[in-house]
């Protein structure tokens, strides 16, 4: 139950400054929408691995990133590895969505939504589970994809790195439709 409470409020705080109250309708719903990604989270069973991961351990050990300085490899190392047991528990189950599953699966906030960077298996499985589920998208045949077309000019933003380029939703389907230009 906290993990879902944690989900929520970090939904509601990567809006930015807009407060809940202000959110439209349709935005309140996307924060709310409860994906196949937050089903992995919310599992009973890893509660104790996902506490352990999400901290830092007086054995840890410490790196240099090049790019962003003095981090903590050991932890690191942990939350990839559950994250990558998460996703694969759930990846036979994304397999098997239509194109318009997989385009709901998505982890998506209100339009102008912005984030930072924060070290949990949330983010890595919010990140790595969109693109999981955006490379399903893409082995789709183009007849299933056009299933999709009608959301060619969904400004709602994909999770991603919050140093990469914050697909849309349109930009996704644009790209697996294989549309050159839009």
């Amino acid at each position: 139950m906290t993990r879902i409470a944690a989900i929520l409020l970090f939904s509601i705080c990567a809006v930015g400054c807009r407060h809940g109250s202000t959110l439209s309708p349709e935005d309140r719903h996307t924060m709310e929408r409860h994906t196949i990604l937050d089903e992995a989270l919310s599992r009973k069973d890893i509660t104790a691995e996902e506490k352990l991961a999400d901290r830092d351990l007086t054995t840890d050990v410490w790196a240099k990133h090049p790019k962003y300085g003095r981090y903590n490899e050991t932890r690191f190392k942990r939350e990839i590895a559950l994250t990558d047991k998460l996703l694969d528990g759930i990846k036979p189950r994304v397999q098997k969505m239509t194109a318009p599953e997989l385009l709901e699966s998505l982890r998506l906030f209100p339009p102008g939504s912005s984030w930072g960077n924060f070290e949990s298996v949330t983010f890595y499985v919010w990140r790595d589970g969109n693109q999981m589920i955006i490379e399903e998208l893409k082995r789709r045949p183009i007849g299933e994809l056009e299933t999709v077309r009608s959301h060619t000019n969904d400004l709602r933003v994909v999770f991603d790195d919050a140093e990469g380029e914050c697909p849309t939703v349109a930009d996704v389907v644009h790209r697996a439709l294989g549309d050159k230009q839009w």
